[in-house]
């Protein structure tokens, strides 16, 4: 919008909505199209990520478009066109890229067996409902994003760190009355870098006492890191620790197949070495 405003802006000083006569209800439309279906529209986008996929909640932004012109034409406020049918074949085609893409990265990195890595399922109480709460090794936890009454129970459960790898999101709020000691390391799933994770592992080898590490759903970058904790410190093969955190129960969502590609081609053993 911002770039092809230049273009059309002459026209729109000339329109008739900035003359005397332009009714009320244009200018309260116009407002409801920018401040509801926009701006409430991509906070809610947001919010529906606690409970979609990012692939399911990117196709219904795609399938806008369609939706609407159908809807214009059945309603006689668009005729339909020659490059209408063009622009739904181009959405559908776009569809099954990202679902061929998808499948082959599920095919790329099928494990008809997991090796019997230590995972703990962890449940603190009726106060504290966390999804993805489980120990994975001596003192080290994984998990989504803990509420205020989560941390409270995380310190009474013997938690002492917490390491927050969310990018715009702190745990200070949350964490607020609890001698719980935070760390905080943003990080983006579609653009993890392998720096990212060798900062986790500095601080998990750092600790000093039980630490809980965590992102939002507790799926993507949280298994990022896990799996880089399984391959440094516990040595488990690479392909393992990819498979569980691809496989596992803990909800990867596919489409951030440049995690795995991260992890895959990282040198486990020069890490290794700067951190020991």
């Amino acid at each position: 919008m911002i770039i092809s405003l230049p273009f059309g802006l002459s026209d729109l000083v000339r329109s008739p909505l900035f003359s005397a006569q332009a009714p009320l209800h244009i200018w309260l439309e116009i407002c409801y199209i920018l401040f509801v279906a926009t701006v409430i529209g991509y906070f809610l986008s947001v919010y529906a990520l606690n409970y979609i996929t990012p692939f399911v909640e990117s196709a219904y932004k795609y399938v806008l478009p369609v939706t609407g012109a159908a809807v214009s034409i059945l309603m006689g406020l668009q005729k339909f066109s020659w490059h209408d049918p063009i622009a739904l074949a181009l959405i559908v085609t776009g569809f099954i890229l990202i679902n061929k893409k998808t499948n082959e990265i599920q095919t790329n990195h099928v494990s008809i067996h997991l090796p019997d890595l230590k995972t703990e399922k962890i449940t603190l109480g009726n106060k504290c409902r966390l999804k993805n709460f489980y120990r994975i090794g001596d003192g080290v936890y994984r998990s989504d994003q803990p509420s205020a009454a989560c941390f409270r129970e995380l310190e009474k459960f013997g938690m002492r760190e917490i390491l927050n790898l969310r990018c715009y999101h702190t745990d200070t709020k949350e964490a607020q009355g609890t001698s719980l000691i935070l760390h905080h390391l943003p990080t983006r799933a579609t653009l993890l870098r392998l720096d990212d994770l060798v900062t986790a592992m500095q601080i998990i080898r750092d600790r000093k006492g039980p630490l809980l590490f965590h992102c939002w759903h507790g799926s993507d970058r949280t298994g990022a890191v896990a799996a880089m904790y399984r391959m440094v410190f516990q040595h488990v093969p690479k392909q393992h620790a990819i498979d569980e955190m691809v496989e596992g129960i803990f909800g990867f969502h596919m489409i951030f197949d440049n995690i795995i590609d991260t992890i895959d081609e990282a040198d486990i053993e020069h890490i290794r070495q700067e951190l020991f």
